[in-house]
């Protein structure tokens, strides 16, 4: 281990295969680690008394001179543990708590997290059959239709004329006389209804919503703001084609 992260640095202590370490830092590829209790460390006698450090901010060395690379320096009135004397210049101590030294990555082995017990899948049941799902509306607006006439009679004008209508079939509010569905067309978000849809064919109901092609007769009605749309045929439009 090294009083720096480097090759250049001096080797404090040397560890044994097997020991172990807490890494507290790391920097590139080397960890750092609290310098073991038999580590290099040293002080200058003169910044030392009676196992207290007695100058601010005192450097820790890695070896009895002042050519060796510092560790760190500590605050006055820390206490150390001293191990031994050289001379009456330097002291070594005992690497204090936050000391650090380091080792390369490539001589530290991480332990292998433990593997998660093996959890068997949920016992599967057979799903029950979902109940039908009522249409429902796409997301819009549905520009009303004037109120019914006053007589609310049904009475065509000219000739029926065939026909073929793409659109939405749409429901009716209250106040539409005998209709009950018209066919509307979609503009971003609003249905604008064009044509009343006689009730006569027995599968609107179905339609509701969808957006279809409708082929019959078409004709006008005296008063009413727009014309009867009897269907012949109906069927689905591509779902994926554009409105």
């Amino acid at each position: 281990m090294r009083s720096r992260p480097g090759l250049r640095y001096e080797v404090v202590v040397q560890l044994q295969q097997g020991d172990t370490v807490q890494v507290l830092t790391r920097s590139g590829d080397w960890l750092g680690i609290q310098a073991p209790p038999k580590a290099e460390c040293w002080v200058a006698s003169r910044h030392l008394a009676d196992g207290t450090i007695t100058e601010e901010n005192a450097p820790l060395y890695s070896g009895p001179g002042i050519y060796f690379s510092t560790y760190r320096n500590l605050p006055k009135g820390t206490a150390v543990s001293v191990v031994r004397s050289k001379g009456n210049q330097w002291t070594q101590i005992t690497p204090p708590p936050g000391t650090l030294a380091w080792v390369h990555v490539d001589y530290v082995a991480f332990p292998k997290p433990e593997a998660e017990p093996k959890q068997e899948p949920p016992a599967t049941t057979e799903a029950a059959e979902p109940p039908p799902v009522e249409p429902t509306p796409p997301q819009g607006d549905i520009e009303p239709l004037p109120e019914a006439p006053a007589n609310a009679r049904v009475e065509p004008i000219g000739i029926p004329e065939e026909a073929k209508r793409i659109g939405y079939v749409i429901p009716l509010g209250d106040n539409q006389g005998p209709w009950t569905y018209a066919l509307a067309h979609r503009v971003n978000d609003t249905f604008y209804p064009f044509a009343y849809l006689d009730k006569s064919h027995p599968d609107l109901p179905k339609w509701q919503w969808k957006k279809v092609i409708v082929q019959g007769k078409h004709e006008w009605l005296k008063g009413w703001p727009r014309p009867r749309l009897t269907i012949q045929t109906i069927e689905l439009v591509d779902p994926n084609a554009r409105d």
